[in-house]
């Protein structure tokens, strides 16, 4: 029982001296100070992404406008390709140029020969010849001259036909040689011996 008692007295005095050191029984109770927890700052809002603008519409090409076709020309002389040069002709030690050459393997002989057929059809074939669609017209045109040669020739007149070759060298020999000496001859069509169609 003694023990007892002491065991209440020790626990007693430690009472006191605790109430002793904080100021009393009437003394406040100190706040507690709050621990320095670190404050997390506030998340960043993340930004939205930006909804992707729309491309503007592509303007539609405009459909191609179908070429139109150009009308038939009427049949005219084949041309010579300016460009087409066959190279030096026509002077001592060189050879003839082109057309003088075809000349010489068709005309030539038919006049010689006095071979009114073979005459026809090389002046009919020279009907499509003309450098130039120019050449054509008129009544001293390249292709007319031929013309009346070939006519004359079919009808059997040989002194006709022949005067109708110095008619035409008198017209457009000069000129052929000035502008389009070296001029290849044209590809005639299969029935280029008949003339052209185009000329009455």
């Amino acid at each position: 029982m003694r023990r007892s008692w002491q065991g209440v007295i020790v626990v007693c005095g430690l009472l006191g001296l605790a109430c002793s050191m904080n100021g009393g029984p009437g003394a406040q109770a100190q706040p507690l100070e709050p621990a320095n927890t670190p404050v997390a700052a506030p998340a960043e809002a993340t930004p939205s992404p930006a909804e992707p603008t729309e491309a503007p519409p592509t303007p539609a090409e405009p459909a191609d406008v179908a070429d139109e076709e150009a009308p038939a020309a009427p049949p005219r002389a084949v041309q010579l390709d300016k460009k087409d040069k066959g190279g030096a002709c026509g002077d001592e030690g060189q050879p003839a140029c082109p057309l003088e050459g075809w000349m010489e393997k068709n005309t030539t002989p038919a006049v010689e020969n006095q071979d009114l057929k073979a005459l026809a059809a090389a002046l009919h074939k020279i009907e499509f010849m003309a450098p130039d669609p120019k050449w054509d017209e008129g009544a001293s045109g390249w292709a007319k001259i031929a013309r009346e040669g070939a006519a004359a020739a079919e009808k059997g007149d040989f002194k006709a036909a022949k005067a109708t070759c110095k008619t035409c060298h008198k017209a457009w020999k000069d000129k052929y040689l000035e502008s389009y000496k070296t001029r290849a001859v044209p590809k005639l069509p299969a029935d280029a011996d008949k003339g052209r169609k185009d000329i009455k």
